[in-house]
């Protein structure tokens, strides 16, 4: 449906939102599109955003929004997809190319938020966000194991050869050491069990000399302790 009211139409959106659109208003896409990035650093002004922070993501949207080569809101997937890789083959770092996702994907919400309506009835165009699970920014290195291939049957054989010869050496310097006597870290150990075991014998003694010949079990062998 639609309306007219002064100089403005009023319009229902695909989502059955109203919204009003300038009746005067350019259908110009690129003219449009820069008087939304004008509103949505507005919208993050509101926000609380500083002025720095603004300025930096700025130079970001509008090098991805370059980079499109069409209007916000006709990208699909495969554009972004292309986006990024360029920025990949490029050399930049993962973390940058996060940024360029995110600057993006930040600014398509805030045009499904605020001019869903307007671009439907300006170019017909419904909002579908083209930053999905396959393209969108992860927070993981390219080193992550997930996306490492598999190692190869002579890196295995290598590793194993290695091991080898480390197996080899430790059994060689083993038993040379035990031709010696016990190894120096051994010795605490070995002082740790006899007294142990001292202490475990003169508890013992002690327990059999506080406890009655005829006593039933669980006798307490200690005043207030009961049975051991």
């Amino acid at each position: 449906e639609e309306g007219v009211q002064g100089g403005s139409s009023i319009v229902a959106g695909s989502a059955g939102r109203l919204g009003v659109v300038d009746a005067g208003g350019s259908s110009d896409p690129a003219g449009f599109q820069s008087r939304c990035v004008n509103d949505y650093w507005a919208s993050c002004t509101a926000r609380g955003f500083s002025a720095v922070t603004i300025e930096n993501d700025a130079g970001v949207l509008d090098r991805v929004l370059a980079l499109l080569g069409l209007p916000a809101w006709e990208a699909t997937a495969e554009d972004v997809d292309r986006v990024v890789g360029g920025l990949a083959a490029d050399g930049l770092a993962s973390s940058t190319r996060r940024g360029y996702v995110q600057a993006f994907k930040g600014f398509h919400r805030f045009l499904q938020s605020r001019k869903a309506v307007e671009i439907d009835a300006l170019f017909g165009v419904r909002l579908v966000c083209p930053v999905d699970e396959f393209n969108a920014a992860r927070h993981v290195g390219d080193d992550s194991p997930a996306v490492l291939p598999p190692p190869t049957p002579e890196r295995v054989s290598e590793f194993f050869e290695f091991l080898k010869v480390r197996i080899a050496t430790a059994r060689k310097y083993a038993s040379a050491a035990s031709t010696r006597g016990p190894p120096a870290r051994a010795v605490p150990t070995a002082t740790a069990e006899i007294g142990g075991g001292r202490r475990v014998n003169s508890t013992m003694r002690l327990r059999a000399a506080h406890r009655p010949r005829n006593a039933p079990s669980g006798y307490p062998t200690w005043p207030g302790v009961g049975g051991w």
